[in-house]
C-alpha cells in the first residue's frame, strides 16, 4: 500500500493556553474531517486497556517536564 503524508506549516502556539487550545483542535478537525473513524480507532487505542495498561505511560520516560524529547 502507499500513504499520503501532508505537512502543515508550524503552529504559531504563544497566543494563550485557550487559544493554542483552538488551533490544535482545529488541525485535528481539519485532519479528522475525511476519516472521523480512523480518529475514533486512535483514541480507543490510548485508552487505558483492560488490563490496565496505559499507553500514554510508556511515552513519559522520553520527555523531561517541559514534554521536550531527552536524548
Amino acid at each position: 500500500g502507499t500513504f499520503d503524508i501532508e505537512i502543515l506549516p508550524a503552529f504559531d502556539l504563544d497566543k494563550g493556553e485557550e487559544q493554542d487550545a483552538r488551533t490544535c483542535n482545529e488541525a485535528i478537525e481539519y485532519f479528522v474531517g475525511d476519516k472521523p473513524e480512523q480518529y475514533m480507532w486512535v483514541l480507543q487505542l490510548l485508552h487505558s486497556q483492560e488490563d490496565g495498561n496505559n499507553y500514554y505511560n510508556l511515552f513519559k520516560p522520553r520527555y523531561n517536564t517541559d514534554w521536550q524529547v531527552e536524548k
